[in-house]
């Protein structure tokens, strides 16, 4: 075995490797600063209804979680308060 018989790595591919290597590294800080902003951003959000949460005990209210009809009452939560679906479905979950 000749020892000048090693391999060289070409210019153009060891360029090519580094350049790789930056972009993944660049998409990761930008991946990590937008999660930060994300989360930043959620703890400033104020709940998207306006009315006044529905009394549980309210008769109407009452009556569609006894008869089992969930559906209808988040849909009767949502229709009072301006709730999105998940949160009217949380809360109407809460006292099913």
């Amino acid at each position: 075995m000749d020892v000048s018989d090693t391999r060289t790595l070409d210019p153009t591919v060891v360029l090519l490797i580094i350049a790789v290597l930056v972009m993944v590294g660049a998409a990761v800080v930008l991946n990590r600063r937008q999660g930060e902003n994300v989360s930043s951003d959620d703890k400033k959000q104020e709940p998207a209804w306006q009315g006044p949460l529905p009394d549980p005990d309210e008769p109407e209210l009452r009556a569609l979680l006894n008869d089992g009809r969930l559906i209808e009452a988040i849909k009767l939560v949502r229709a009072r308060t301006g709730m999105g679906l998940k949160e009217a479905k949380e809360y109407v979950d809460r006292f099913s």
